[in-house]
């Protein structure tokens, strides 16, 4: 390559977007490595086919992309896949908290108006919402397989429930895995507002309601939530305790390559292919673990014992797999694998309401 088509790093700083010391960091960092250096000065010289990578990344940082998502991005971007699906889920995370952010800031300003918390201002808000049973039913199977059975972690022995805009949204988290569903609502009065629901109540409630023709109404008022269906009422407090910030964990989770999955036919793999018995040193636990791999074809595999984990591959606790299979109800589920340290995300394929995450075993 001739030297005088080769741009120096201020040209490519001004014709990019990025700074100089950008474009050192994502020398260093393997993005966006330079054409030439200099091996006597060090100075970094570009070719012209780098300034539209360049500006893709300048892009992606002024949206506020971590590294790592911009990096795949350009992978799959140079592999000719769907990259924009990456940035789609980036757009909706900042989306989501812009959302939180407008609602903090009305707490806030209700708080400098007259120095009190209200119930407009605070998250102690009162709710009141009417859904479907049949949605209801369908919210409590979606997450209850991850609430802990640990009494160390009280607020986690519980379900978060909150009454948003047109939802109910039900949270399940027992830090191994989280489960987060929403079903349609219609809110009659109050909210956002939210409370730690203890499980036997929303246990009771889903027998309830289970079959139930007519309507479910959840009403949250400070710390007690009471459900109400035809069959009765059931009502409980607030489990003490703090709950984890899903909304966080949701948005830092890291986008990954996504792969249709047909839960029937993973369960009957999981059946029949190795399992690695491991230590959990948090609770002293022995669990099986199985490697899922995600094939040139698309296709999530089990491996083999002898496979060693790479980029595309993540280990996970393979009951807490087999539970999360089951939990949507869905034949067809969509795994989104973004390497071996991150989170395994699974949902239904044209579905936004419902999302759960297992987090990675470390080999």
């Amino acid at each position: 390559m001739n030297d005088d088509e080769l741009r120096g790093i201020g040209d490519m700083a001004r014709v990019s977007g990025l700074s100089v010391s950008a474009l050192r960091f994502y020398d260093r960092a393997g993005v966006l490595v330079p054409a030439a250096v200099d091996p006597a000065t060090g100075y970094r010289r570009y070719a012209a086919g780098q300034v539209r990578l360049a500006r893709l990344v300048a892009g992606m940082r002024r949206v506020g992309m971590p590294l790592d998502e911009i990096v795949t991005v350009l992978d799959e971007h140079a592999g000719g896949s769907a990259a924009g699906d990456i940035l789609d889920v980036h757009l909706r995370r900042l989306e989501d908290g812009l959302k939180d952010a407008r609602r903090e800031v009305q707490r806030l300003r209700g708080l400098l108006a007259d120095g009190q918390p209200t119930s407009a201002t605070w998250p102690v808000a009162t709710a009141s919402a009417d859904l479907d049973p049949s949605d209801f039913v369908r919210a409590v199977d979606g997450v209850r397989f991850a609430v802990s059975d640990d009494p160390a972690w009280p607020a986690l022995c519980g379900v978060f429930v909150e009454v948003r805009e047109s939802c109910l949204r039900l949270v399940a988290t027992d830090r191994y895995r989280l489960a987060v569903c929403d079903v349609p609502a219609r809110v009659r009065t109050g909210g956002p507002a939210s409370v730690v629901a203890p499980v036997a109540v929303l246990d009771h409630a889903r027998m309830l309601l289970d079959h139930d023709d007519g309507e479910a109404t959840v009403d949250l008022e400070g710390d007690q939530i009471t459900i109400t269906a035809t069959a009765g009422q059931i009502s409980g407090c607030d489990v003490k305790g703090e709950f984890p910030d899903h909304r966080r964990l949701l948005q830092q989770r890291v986008a990954g390559s996504r792969h249709l999955v047909d839960a029937g036919q993973l369960k009957e793999r999981l059946a029949e292919g190795p399992t690695k018995e491991m230590y959990r040193e948090q609770d002293g636990m022995m669990t099986d673990v199985v490697v899922l791999v995600a094939r040139p074809g698309g296709e999530i595999a089990v491996a083999n014992g002898d496979e060693a984990p790479g980029p595309g591959s993540v280990a996970v606790n393979r009951a807490f797999l087999l539970d999360a299979l089951d939990a949507p109800g869905a034949e067809q589920l969509e795994f989104e694998l973004g390497g071996p340290t991150s989170a395994l995300a699974i949902s239904v394929p044209d579905n936004e309401h419902f999302v759960s995450l297992l987090m990675p075993v470390r080999l």
